[in-house]
């Protein structure tokens, strides 16, 4: 949870795994995209919910989901969220995600948040929570090479 290391978390998640079907990004980016394709999917398919098929297409592209510092504020998100992680968990993908708010405190303060709630059991449920205390900033450290012994080495 502590800024000073969640992105080196995700960034480094990802580069240790060196997968074609890892989607490494900002939680802001990720949900500006999500709510694209959802406007593009009911262009075609007005009638039809479009989260399920969201979540389908990005199962079959992504086995593990990386998202830095996600923070949820607005209901539509809220909601959008909940359905689509819940669903990409129960097909396998495995979601890493950085924070600096512990799970009981996102949304806080929202909207209908009492809707959001039970996304939280789920993040619960489904996630390991590990808080980093770190005295290091690491996004102050250059990366390091590619001739450099310990790159495959995540900080401690």
């Amino acid at each position: 949870r502590d800024s000073t290391a969640t992105t080196t978390t995700t960034t480094n998640t990802k580069q240790q795994l060196r997968s074609s079907r890892i989607q490494r990004c900002h939680f802001h980016e990720f949900m500006i995209q999500i709510h694209e394709e959802i406007h593009s999917f009911k262009k075609k398919f007005p009638k039809s919910d479009p989260i399920p098929a969201v979540a389908a297409v990005m199962a079959e592209q992504t086995r593990l989901l990386c998202l830095d510092e996600m923070q949820v504020t607005d209901i539509a998100d809220a909601m959008v969220l909940k359905r689509l992680l819940t669903l990409l968990l129960q097909v396998g993908v495995i979601i890493v995600t950085t924070s600096n708010r512990p799970p009981e405190a996102l949304y806080e303060g929202g909207l209908n948040r009492s809707l959001f709630l039970p996304f939280i059991d789920v993040l619960k449920e489904y996630f390991t929570v590990v808080e980093i205390e770190s005295q290091t900033d690491y996004r102050r450290i250059p990366p390091p090479s590619d001739d450099d012994d310990d790159a495959d080495v995540l900080p401690t």
